[in-house]
């Protein structure tokens, strides 16, 4: 999980670790792509798309899969279209919007999850 607010990724990740899921968090995209580099295996990224600092979630998405083919992605945002639509992404990811819900989460990762 990646987020540069720190707050919402403790919030978040113990609500997903207490669902079941194993998560690691970092805490912007420069962070995230060493945990790809490292070697270890993720079964799916989520991320914000906006982060002030650095690579935007889009951009950390699609370093993730060249880094790791088999990841899946999640990305989410309070501005979620025009964000996309900004990086020629509208399609390429899917996307939660902020605020979400536990419980909407937790069923989008396992649909994604699911998907061959």
């Amino acid at each position: 999980m990646v987020d540069d607010n720190e707050a919402l990724l403790e919030v978040t990740s113990a609500m997903l670790t207490a669902s079941g899921y194993r998560v690691l968090c970092a805490r912007n995209g420069a962070e995230a792509i060493e945990m790809f580099e490292s070697g270890q295996q993720f079964d799916l990224l989520f991320s914000d798309v906006v982060m002030p600092s650095g690579m935007n979630g889009v951009e950390l998405a699609r370093e993730a899969r060249r880094l790791s083919k088999g990841t899946k992605i999640l990305l989410t945002s309070g501005y979620a279209g025009d964000v996309l639509e900004r990086h020629g992404a509208v399609d390429e990811f899917p996307i939660i919007d902020k605020p979400y819900r536990l419980a909407d989460l937790v069923r989008r990762l396992r649909s994604i999850l699911r998907e061959a």
